[in-house]
């Protein structure tokens, strides 16, 4: 069972993602902080992806009264995995291809890439480049999923409640990352795209379906909302005064990351509001497609100025763009992710059929 709140997150977070790329790809000179808004979008997935896999492990440890075990971490990384890293490798591979035979600028086949270590430590690579965000992910769901499950085993015996131990551990993941990103990234703009600085996106997420599902905080829907917008704001401007101070947004990522990840809880709670403002069946459609569409979109750009170069930064480019990558898009997330979905469910059932799992 879906959830259209958050179908109409993850829309506005694609939208802003493919529209920056496809616009600035398009445009002739360069549109001053255009890019920022891509990063927001890819920003609002991070708090996705959090929410819908906290709810998840909430699930998990209310199975396992209060203990992650290792088979349920196990169960968590494998349903993960079949959703993330079919279409995955299918583009990387066309990517690889692309690169060797017909824009010729690979030599070697990149290893890292079968193990997402390509932006561990550093942004240095360029190829594939919009895989960073996926690496962010693996290696989050990898991490989060040992160590609570190391954390819950030896906590067992003791008298905190669920709610509780989760909640501590998430703030505590987050104060980790938070601090390695401040003391060890050098304060550097490629803090954004490094794996082991942005883990904590995703951890954002995670407290916020703590906060909603066991804390209760819908009674104070009113001040989260504004808590959320002033957060944005100030991750906004302290992450654009980088082109003054250059230092600033780093703890515009810790801004940012809560206050998108308590307006996904918002999405949720005004969902009914939602479908009555926006046009259900296109968010849906949009919704559903925005894994392929994510990491086919620059892929096609691509193709397009080296096929098409006579017709760059045309109204013809910017059509034939976006229709192309709808229907590729159609047509992976059909042929491609949806079997390896449909047989994932079949092998690895969900533990509750919740609304907040929402086919992540």
């Amino acid at each position: 069972m879906r959830s259209y709140g958050l179908d109409v997150a993850r829309c506005l977070a694609i939208t802003f993602v493919v529209g920056v790329h496809t616009v600035s790809h398009l445009h002739t000179k360069e549109i001053v902080y255009a890019w920022y808004l891509a990063n927001l979008g890819v920003d609002l997935f991070f708090a996705l992806s959090g929410f819908l896999i906290g709810g998840i492990i909430i699930d998990l440890l209310e199975k396992g009264q209060g203990t992650l075990t290792p088979g349920a971490a196990f169960f968590f990384l494998m349903r993960r995995w079949f959703r993330t890293l079919p279409l995955y490798f299918v583009i990387l591979f066309v990517n690889i291809l692309l690169g060797k035979y017909l824009y010729r600028n690979l030599d070697d086949f990149p290893m890292q890439y079968l193990i997402f270590t390509q932006f561990f430590t550093s942004p240095e690579s360029t190829f594939f480049g919009e895989s960073w965000s996926l690496c962010v992910e693996e290696w989050f769901y990898l991490s989060f999923a040992v160590l609570l499950c190391t954390f819950s085993v030896m906590n067992n015996q003791r008298t905190s409640s669920l709610r509780a131990k989760l909640l501590a551990f998430t703030c505590s993941y987050i104060l980790v990352i938070t601090v390695v990103r401040l003391y060890w990234s050098n304060h550097n703009f490629g803090v954004f795209i490094t794996t082991l600085y942005r883990l904590d996106a995703i951890a954002y997420g995670v407290l916020s379906v703590i906060l909603f599902r066991c804390y209760n905080v819908q009674s104070k829907r009113k001040l989260l909302a504004l808590l959320s917008i002033v957060l944005v704001a100030a991750g906004s401007f302290l992450y654009i005064q980088k082109y003054e101070v250059g230092n600033f947004h780093i703890i515009a990522y810790s801004c940012s990351g809560l206050g998108l990840a308590l307006m996904v809880g918002l999405f949720q709670i005004y969902e009914t509001k939602l479908k009555r403002i926006t046009p259900n069946r296109l968010i849906i459609f949009i919704s559903k497609i925005s894994y392929s569409l994510y990491l086919s979109n620059v892929l096609i750009l691509g193709l397009m100025s080296h096929f098409l170069y006579q017709y760059q930064g045309t109204i013809v480019e910017f059509l034939l763009a976006v229709s192309v990558t709808l229907g590729v898009s159609t047509f992976t997330y059909k042929f491609i992710e949806m079997p390896f979905i449909r047989y994932r469910d079949k092998i690895l059932p969900r533990v509750v059929d919740a609304p907040v799992h929402n086919l992540a």
